[in-house]
Parts: C-alpha cells; sequence; structure tokens
C-alpha cells in the first residue's frame, strides 16, 4: 500500500501540469465524448471520434461519480489511477520473475516516471495509459502460471486493453509467447479476450453505432495515416529522438536486464523473450501506422519496467562484489548519466 501511494505521488507530480493547464486536444475530445454519453448521444453517431471506445466509457464513468470536480478533473484522475497502476503490474510481475527489494521498487516506479512525463502523457486524459495498466496485469497474470480463471482473466484483461487503445495489440503477443507451450491455455486467454470485445460490439449494435464505429475506427483511421506523410507525427520527425533521450533512465536498465536474461534458462529467459516480441512489434506498429506521436510509447512502460527490474538486479550484484568505490562509481555512473540525460531531455523536449 505505501508503494502504491508512492507511484501515485509521482504520477500525479509528473501529471499535474496537465491537470492546471488543461486538457491536450486529444484529451478533450474524449472527455467531451465521454460527457455526451451521459447526455444519452449514441457514440460515433451523434458525437464522433475515431478511437475505439474504451476511454469515453471510462470517462463518462469517471464523470458520473467525479463530476462535482469538474469535468476535466475527473478525467485526468482516470490517467492518475492508470499509470500507478502501471508501475504495480511492473511490481506484481517482476514478484513473479523473482525480483526483489530494490531493483524491483526502483524499476516499477520507473515505468510510472516513464508512462507520466509530460513529453509523453500530455498532463493525462489519453487513451494509452489505461491501455498500459490492463495490458500490465495481463502480463503479471501471465508470468503466474495460471489457473483457468486466471487465464479467463489475462484474456479478459487483453481485450480491455485494445478496447481503449490499439497500441496495446503488441501486448497480445507478449502473452502468446508466454504461453506457447499450453494451447489449452491459449484457448482460455482467447476466450477471455473475446468477452469485453463482444460486449463492447454488442452495445454498439445495440445502439445502432456498429457500422459507424467501425467505419470511424477502421476505414477513418486508414484514411488518417495514407493522408499523413507531411503532419508533424511523422517518423521522420524529431520526436522520436526526443522521446528515445527522455526515456534513456527506464532504457539504460532494461537494455542490461535484456541482455542478461536472455542469457538465463528458465522463466526469466521467456518473459525477457516476450516483452521483447512486444516491443519489438510496438516498433512495427509504428512503422505501420506511419507516424509516432510520443504518447503511443506509454504502454511499452510495461515491458521496458521489466527488463530494467532485470537490470537493476543485475546491476546490484555486481555492486556488492565491487569493494571498491572507484569499481563501484564506474558501475553507477552510466546510469545516473542516464537518469541526467533523461531529465534534461523531457523538460527541453
Amino acid at each position: 500500500m505505501t508503494r502504491g501511494a508512492a507511484f501515485l505521488l509521482i504520477a500525479a507530480a509528473l501529471l499535474a501540469p496537465g491537470l492546471l493547464i488543461g486538457p491536450g486536444l486529444d484529451a478533450a475530445v474524449f472527455g467531451h465524448v465521454g460527457g455526451r454519453l451521459l447526455d444519452g448521444v449514441t457514440p460515433y453517431v451523434g458525437s464522433w471520434d475515431h478511437k475505439p471506445p474504451g476511454i469515453y466509457l471510462a470517462d463518462a464513468g469517471a464523470q458520473a461519480i467525479l463530476g462535482w470536480l469538474g469535468a476535466w478533473t475527473a478525467d485526468w484522475l482516470v490517467t492518475l489511477a492508470a499509470t500507478a497502476g502501471i508501475g504495480m503490474a511492473v511490481a506484481v510481475a517482476l514478484a513473479r520473475l523473482g525480483v526483489a527489494g530494490w531493483p524491483r521498487w526502483l524499476a516499477a516506479g520507473g515505468a510510472v516516471a516513464f508512462a507520466a512525463q509530460y513529453l509523453v502523457a500530455l498532463g493525462g486524459g489519453l487513451t494509452e495509459a489505461p491501455a498500459g495498466v490492463l495490458a500490465g496485469a495481463a502480463l503479471a497474470l501471465g508470468l503466474s502460471g495460471g489457473s483457468r480463471g486466471q487465464l479467463l482473466a489475462t484474456g479478459a484483461m487483453l481485450g480491455l486493453a485494445i478496447a481503449f487503445s490499439v497500441q496495446a495489440v503488441p501486448a497480445v503477443v507478449a502473452i502468446v509467447i508466454l504461453l506457447r507451450a499450453s494451447p489449452k491455455g491459449l484457448a482460455l486467454v482467447a476466450v477471455g479476450f473475446a468477452l469485453p470485445l463482444g460486449l463492447v460490439v454488442g452495445w454498439l449494435a445495440l445502439v445502432g453505432a456498429l457500422p459507424a464505429a467501425f467505419d470511424a475506427v477502421v476505414g477513418y483511421t486508414a484514411a488518417y495515416r495514407a493522408s499523413n506523410a507531411g503532419y508533424g507525427g511523422a517518423l521522420s520527425g524529431p520526436l522520436i529522438s526526443w522521446t528515445l533521450l527522455a526515456s534513456l533512465a527506464l532504457i539504460a536498465p532494461a537494455i542490461l536486464g535484456a541482455s542478461h536474461a536472455l542469457g538465463a534458462p528458465g522463466p526469466r529467459r521467456t518473459a525477457a523473450v516476450a516483452v521483447l516480441g512486444w516491443v519489438a512489434l510496438a516498433m512495427v506498429l509504428f512503422a505501420v501506422q506511419g507516424r509516432f506521436l510520443a504518447h503511443y510509447v506509454i504502454p511499452l512502460a510495461v515491458p521496458l519496467g521489466v527488463l530494467s527490474g532485470l537490470g537493476l538486479e543485475r546491476l546490484g550484484r555486481s555492486l556488492t562484489l565491487r569493494r571498491n568505490a572507484v569499481e563501484r562509481a564506474a558501475l553507477i555512473l552510466p546510469l545516473a548519466l542516464a537518469v541526467a540525460i533523461s531529465i534534461g531531455a523531457g523538460a527541453i523536449a
């Protein structure tokens, strides 16, 4: 509970500018559509946007319960809870892999900071934080081995994540890799995956919005990509470089963790392959989309956080073997430099 409160504080501090400044364009649209749902307006028909419906439903629920705080504050709190939840998902996943102590919690806190920094989160209200925490919960459940109920829940978390954002699609690959030796397990995950998506499709069909929803989420998105060559989010833009630099504090120990875990036998190697598959497919997805905006990387806080925990554990063991202060400094200095670069790049960008 104390660690969860710390994650909330980290997320709140980094997301606070958004609460003060107000929502960005996308967050304002999502919150508006959510509010119109409460007014009885049919999504994709009476109010239009081209994202999957999860964020509209979440914002509508938040505004229904916490609307007395203001619509934007209610929507912002959804992001706050989801971002802190990403940290908890990473911590649970690392516990499943036997990582304990400060490496586990530092990596989980780093994942929260990665997902909450303003360059990435734009102050909150976006689709990727809820998708990230749901995908992270699915990974943590997948690493637990799993009863039938857990496997169904794993699939349901993935289905819900994709109902928020297509950026969660690569997480499905991670789960498939984790369960590749168990066809029955994959079947249960598939059933769980279909349940929430089936409910969403059924709801849209019931309110008469399914054709419009398909056109918005699929048809418009394809046209959006085709017409995007000159837009600021194109893959050739400098935003990718800034995002990498601002995220270096998490990426650097993640590289160490990947190099170590791939050489380890058993669950750690399988987990490393799975989360690396998640990251690799995310890169492919960016290329397929033909554009990159920094908030697309929010779900990657989960796989990078897991790899970071493995890397920090390795670093901690190396430090205990180095009694010479110079040797210890040589190990710590690269990580400290990565943190400094991340802070500077994040502030500048």
